[in-house]
C-alpha cells in the first residue's frame, strides 16, 4: 500500500471520529500525524465546507476519495 493512501486512510478515520467542527477536525489530524502541519487547518476548512455537519454520516470511501 502506498504511503499516501495509508496517511489518507488514517486521516479519514480520524475525521470520522471527530466532531464536525474545524477545530476538532484539525486537532484529530494533528494527533494522527504527530505534529501540526501548516496545511491541516486549510484542509479541515475545505473538508467542513464540503461535508459540514453530515460528516459523521459520510461513507468512509467517499471521504477517502475526497482526501486523495
Amino acid at each position: 500500500m502506498k504511503r499516501e493512501r495509508q496517511i489518507a486512510e488514517a486521516l479519514a478515520d480520524a475525521f470520522l471520529a471527530a466532531e464536525p467542527l474545524i477545530s476538532e477536525l484539525a486537532a484529530r489530524a494533528t494527533w494522527t500525524l504527530g505534529r501540526r502541519h501548516r496545511w491541516i487547518t486549510p484542509l479541515c476548512t475545505r473538508l467542513f465546507h464540503r461535508f459540514g455537519s453530515s460528516l459523521g454520516q459520510t461513507e468512509r470511501t467517499k471521504l477517502l476519495e475526497w482526501i486523495l
